[in-house]
């Protein structure tokens, strides 16, 4: 079985994920929004018109109300293969760099915990907040006992680098920074990028609200 998982920057106009396979099944959800909304399809429900593009779970209410079908605006296969002649915003592939070092302010080398009870710190340096923010995840080795925690960031003020300008998920204490993703996992390609396959975001709703965090989850069945 094959399967991905990441965030991404809603735009409230179509996306295309390039996960390097085809999904025989895609959830997407919006992180941010007050209403809840949820995006399901597999490939057996495009074999009906009802269903092609999947279904909606969605309420203004704060819980999933009864599935809805979506009609056009779902979820789809998508085969790749553009090439990027400038940077996209339609276009998403995986973003794995590690955003501790920057051209413009050096390298984020240490975390420093300011508050157990309010999960806030910083970094001992600026970050570049272009590509680091909320969504972004942390990797602390403490300084006592030398565990390693993952957490994710949910404010950074100003640039993280003064006391408690970081709120984070769940206290961490003070450590050294083994990486630090950014903000979302899936960005626009940039020029010169051929898009792997995956599966497109017709959806332009509640689950693709712009500016609004969203995650997918997609996968293969096993047989």
């Amino acid at each position: 079985m094959l399967h991905a998982h990441g965030t991404f920057n809603g735009t409230g106009a179509a996306l295309y994920f390039g996960i390097g396979f085809l999904p025989d099944w895609v959830k997407v959800q919006n992180l941010e929004d007050a209403d809840v909304a949820v995006y399901f399809w597999n490939i057996h429900m495009e074999r009906v018109l009802e269903t092609a593009h999947g279904i909606r779970y969605y309420t203004a209410a704060g819980l999933l109300g009864d599935p809805l079908i979506v009609g056009d605006l779902g979820i789809i296969p998508y085969e790749g293969g553009h090439v990027m002649t400038a940077t996209s915003t339609t276009y998403l592939v995986k973003d794995d760099a590690d955003y501790r070092t920057s051209t413009t302010y050096g390298t984020i080398t240490t975390w420093t915990l300011g508050s157990a009870a309010n999960r806030t710190g910083n970094w001992n340096i600026e970050a570049d907040t272009t590509y680091v923010g909320e969504g972004s995840r942390m990797l602390v080795e403490e300084d006592v006992g030398k565990a390693h925690k993952w957490v994710g960031i949910n404010t950074v003020g100003s640039n993280g680098e003064q006391a408690n300008e970081v709120v984070v998920s769940r206290s961490v204490n003070t450590g050294k920074i083994l990486r630090l993703t950014g903000m979302y996992d899936y960005r626009g390609a940039t020029v010169g990028v051929k898009i792997p396959a995956g599966f497109g975001l017709l959806a332009v709703d509640v689950v693709n609200v712009s500016g609004e965090m969203g995650m997918f989850e997609a996968g293969t069945y096993d047989s």
